[in-house]
């Protein structure tokens, strides 16, 4: 679903600018990332639909915004890499250290 969406670096800069006019703190992505989470709920608390129908709709989006999370950290960041073999090679005793 995030494939239909254009989400780009040039977007989130463009998105952190705005924020960083309104207030410079969100210098600190997290705090920026407070902002929108705030944003979302700011307008479905503005939405003409019952109670219960907005709580189902934010459970979707944070689905969908695990889902983004999800897809994005298997695109940008590589698996680790396996740890280095290393050759064993003496005779182990039980006492020895």
């Amino acid at each position: 679903m995030s494939d239909e969406f254009q989400l780009s670096e040039q977007l989130l800069k463009d998105v952190k600018e705005a924020l960083q006019s309104h207030d410079s703190r969100t210098k600190d992505d997290m705090v920026a990332a407070q902002y929108l989470s705030a944003l979302t709920g700011f307008i479905l608390a503005h939405q003409q639909m019952a109670p219960p129908k907005k709580r189902e709709i934010l459970g979707d989006l944070n689905g969908f915004a695990e889902h983004v999370l999800n897809q994005i950290e298997q695109q940008v960041i590589p698996p680790p890499p396996p740890p280095p073999t290393q050759e064993a090679f003496g005779v182990w005793k039980p006492g020895d250290s």
